[in-house]
């Protein structure tokens, strides 16, 4: 009997597509599984959401290609979290899917052109036809990009359509499930020598004349009764310092098997650490939190830096496994996961998976296999950055959210815009979870929800085994140049501390929140400074490499030698990033091993954890970096950190402006003194300034109260809710009549409501200039009703012929 099926498909349409189930398929039991399909003449992966029975009116549906799985890859509980997330956040659950799935759970597909088996006259054939029917004689098919590549020119698609009309070369698609379990030879004791009695007699006279078989076999005999067996055959044979050739021998007599298994590409190995034993506080701040799932409410842990929250959460994690359950750990950075994924491996072992997006397609593919396995196999702890909300966890029973205030929690593009921490509530809500927030500074948004009993509120106020919270020392860096104190951008007391921190044996962190050398490069002559082709920015100089470098678009090109306005040789830089800090360091401590850690130093996968141990073991004296070293790693041996201009940290054009500028400067100076009372050498311009005020005094409730302050007077979150919604086109003229017009629409049913609409702070990024408006709704206005409206504004604006071309993105609770 013909059924139909309804597919999600991972593409910006608001339905499911019908298709015709294959035949033989059970109606009802394909929930979750995917599947190949075509659609518009490409091959996509879908979900079955819906089965059923009832002919779609008015159109004839395509069949599904091939059911891919035997069993579901989603459970109904994920795509109620993906129906909620695309609901909330205004965007198409094709996609949260598309951003869900791994890339390698995900069919591709090309379309590939062949030759059609007959002969044709040379005469009939124009230059290009005949260079396209030539190249597909030597090779099998070929690519539409192919076919770009063989005739210099872009657009091919009329020449294939005329070649197909007269039957040259036919179209075909080609499609390949991407993940592929990886496969290992493993080496086993023979059955055939030791299933009876006897076997090791025989083996030992088969072996008689070779001691490196024998070596071999004896080794293989003690691994397994240490119950390793079975081990890799690279391994073995690495062990035993043995030759392929000698294995080859034993397996041609039966002695070993080796066998081509499944296995994984992420190992791990066994925990051998016992857990630490807490302090008082920490004891009770446990309690509280337990009191607090108990009364079925999430904990916001609000412990100083170096408080020991971390072990707070391990023992958190120890019992949620000892009742069979899985934990979420979610982190901020990958630099952060690096160091803590060490440390808690230490306790939990070969529990523990990671996922982000240093992981290759496949390695997270099979993160994913594994949590929704059963058995030994499962992960019962994924630590990952945002994207691990989205995992199969069948048995989840508590989510940890660490660096809870940090803004790289909330996805900005591509959609779906969703924030981490607020997607983790609802997951959890969802399973029956717990869930721990915890931060050194949490977000204001946080904070509010604590003290009005949305969530409890757990403080740890003081350091592990009462070290003090380091010393701050506030440098006036207009005052320290007027009096000569200054070489370079290091303040002598900066140079002073450093060389006494980096004397005594302990190491210096410093900080500066801008990568490159110099973010401008301008002639002295005329003023001019490098643009970039693409934005509406100034280049900034790398010197390693010495190029200019757009950090918008990626567009870059060799710093020119001289000012191509006036001819000027006169070319100096302005500014300083950590590059600069670099060559200004070696310069200032010849003797000190110095380290960077940026965008541009960790670009590849390991990058992260070679940079972090290296420091961690003493490696380097020295760290240099933007804000990624300011985000909970742990450094017992640094005694200073140095902030080289912290007015950087809060002159921005946000709402949260003076928070964040809190936040991230309290977080680099809590990487000094973690083991005795450390130092920080803070530089600014602006020593009187509240956010400096409240670093120095450490007055995270003083912040709280400025800043709400400051958001009650306005009418900012957490007293609204806000949606941000961006336009963008290639010409100013179009730009300008579509946000007029949407900005209009807008104020017909929200006429207090609307912010803007006004060019954002770089009006053009990759050739589009951009303009956005902001929609602040009371609590009382309907969050639901206002995205339906923008959804269906949008819709029009995508229509009508005059704006179809401007792209359109709204953005719930924008950071």
């Amino acid at each position: 009997m013909v059924h139909y099926a309804e597919i999600l498909l991972p593409l910006n349409i608001s339905a499911c597509m019908t298709y015709i189930m294959p035949e033989g398929s059970v109606l009802g039991d394909n929930y979750g599984k995917r599947v190949a399909v075509d659609m518009k003449g490409a091959i996509y992966t879908g979900i079955i959401l819906e089965e059923h029975s009832d002919e779609p009116q008015g159109y004839k549906p395509k069949p599904v290609i091939e059911i891919l799985d035997d069993e579901p890859v989603v459970d109904r509980r994920q795509i109620e979290l993906w129906q909620w997330t695309a609901s909330y956040y205004a965007c198409t659950v094709g996609e949260v899917m598309r951003a869900a799935l791994p890339s390698a759970l995900k069919i591709e597909s090309r379309t590939k052109i062949e030759l059609l088996e007959h002969s044709i006259p040379d005469g009939e054939l124009s230059d290009d036809e005949f260079m396209v029917c030539e190249a597909l004689e030597n090779n099998k098919n070929l690519t539409v990009d192919d076919v770009s590549s063989i005739l210099g020119r872009k657009n091919v698609l009329p020449l294939l359509k005329k070649m197909m009309q007269k039957g040259l070369v036919s179209v075909f698609m080609e499609y390949a499930e991407r993940y592929r379990p990886l496969m290992e030879n493993f080496v086993y004791i023979g059955k055939d020598y030791f299933s009876g009695s006897g076997g090791m007699e025989k083996a030992m006279e088969a072996t008689a004349r070779s001691e490196k078989q024998r070596a071999l076999l004896m080794a293989a005999l003690g691994i397994k009764a240490q119950g390793k067996e079975p081990l890799t055959k690279k391994e073995l044979l690495e062990y035993c310092g043995a030759s392929p050739t000698v294995l080859d021998g034993l397996v041609k007599k039966r002695i070993l098997e080796v066998r081509r298994e499944e296995t994984d590409r992420i190992k791990g190995r066994p925990s051998d650490k016992p857990i630490k034993a807490l302090s008082t506080e920490q004891e009770q701040a446990l309690a509280e939190i337990k009191n607090s799932f108990a009364e079925g409410r999430p904990a916001l842990l609000h412990g100083v830096t170096g408080s020991g929250k971390t072990e707070i959460y391990v023992r958190l994690i120890k019992e949620t496994l000892e009742k069979g359950g899985q934990v979420l750990y979610l982190l901020p950075e990958i630099a952060l996961t690096t160091q803590l994924v060490g440390r808690l491996k230490q306790y939990f072992g070969e529990k523990i998976g990671v996922y982000h997006s240093k992981y290759n397609d496949m390695q997270r593919a099979e993160v994913w296999q594994r949590v929704k396995s059963g058995g030994n196999n499962r992960f019962d702890i994924i630590m990952g950055a945002r994207s691990a909300v989205f995992l199969p966890f069948d048995k989840l029973s508590l989510i940890v959210v660490d660096e809870e205030h940090e803004q790289s929690y909330k996805q900005q593009d591509p959609s779906p815009r969703y924030h981490a921490r607020d997607t983790a509530m609802v997951l959890a809500s969802m399973s029956g979870a717990h869930v721990v927030l915890g931060s050194a500074t949490p977000s204001v948004e946080s904070y509010h929800n604590a003290l009005q009993g949305k969530y409890s509120l757990v403080s740890l106020p003081h350091r592990y085994a009462d070290v003090a919270m380091p010393e701050i020392n506030v440098v006036n860096i207009k005052e320290a140049y007027a009096a000569g104190k200054m070489k370079g951008h290091f303040s002598h007391e900066l140079i002073e501390r450093t060389k006494e921190a980096i004397g005594s044996g302990r190491q210096v962190i410093l900080f500066q929140n801008r990568r490159g050398y110099a973010p401008v490069v301008e002639c002295r002559d005329c003023g001019w400074t490098p643009q970039c082709r693409h934005c509406d920015v100034s280049l900034t100089y790398h010197k390693h490499s010495d190029n200019m470098r757009c950090h918008y678009c990626g567009y870059n090109e060799p710093r020119p030698q001289r000012c191509p306005q006036c001819g000027s040789v006169r070319l100096d830089t302005k500014g300083f990033g950590t590059e600069q800090v670099e060559a200004e360091a070696a310069k200032l401590f010849p003797d000190a091993r110095i380290l960077r850690m940026d965008l541009d130093t960790t670009g590849g996968k390991n990058s992260y954890q070679s940079i972090i141990t290296a420091f961690e073991n003493g490696q380097a004296d020295i760290l240099i970096g933007t804000q990624m070293i300011a985000k909970g790693l742990d450094f017992g041996n640094v005694s200073l950190v140095g902030i080289l201009n912290a007015d950087y940290s809060f002159k921005n054009a946000d709402f949260r402006a003076f928070e964040r500028g809190y936040q991230l400067l309290s977080q680099i100076g809590g990487r000094a003194g973690r083991k005795e009372r450390g130092q920080v050498i803070l530089q600014t311009y602006e020593p009187e300034h509240e956010v400096i005020r409240n670093v120095v005094n450490g007055g995270y409730q003083s912040m709280y109260r400025d800043v709400m302050k400051h958001r009650r007077q306005f009418i900012y979150p957490p007293f609204c809710r806000m949606i941000r919604v961006v336009l963008r086109h290639k010409e100013t003229e179009t730009l300008d009549a579509a946000a007029a017009v949407f900005a209009g629409r807008l104020r017909q049913i929200l006429p207090d409501n609307v912010l803007g609409p006004d060019y954002y702070h770089i009006p053009r990024i990759n050739s589009l200039y951009i303009k956005h408006l902001y929609i602040k709704l009371p609590q009382e206005v309907s969050l639901k009703g206002v995205k339906e409206y923008l959804s269906k504004l949008s819709s029009a604006f995508s229509s009508s012929r005059e704006y179809r071309t401007v792209r359109i993105t709204i953005d719930v609770d924008p950071a």
